[in-house]
């Protein structure tokens, strides 16, 4: 993955207590990735800010436990409650 132009970083605790940061345009405020503790090399990228979202196809669904009786999606994906370990 590469992205270009300046970000923001905000930082806060997750539920599991580690460390989440969130990475923000500078420009717009749109959030653009997440990142964990700076030991974990992985990244939650949303689909949303990707130049062509169609190349993008999603694995499985996680924070299921608090969506919304409404939101199921039409494709069949694994699910997790929260992120998984």
């Amino acid at each position: 993955m590469e992205f270009t132009g300046e970000l923001k970083p905000y930082s806060k605790f997750a539920e599991n207590g580690n460390v989440t940061l969130r990475h923000f345009c500078v420009t717009c405020g749109s959030q653009i990735f997440g990142s964990g503790p700076l030991e974990d090399d992985r990244w939650t990228v949303y689909a949303g800010t990707l130049d062509d979202p169609s190349l993008f196809t999603p694995t499985d669904a996680v924070f299921t436990r608090s969506r919304q009786a409404w939101d199921r999606l039409a494709i069949v994906l694994d699910e997790c409650e929260t992120l998984p370990g």
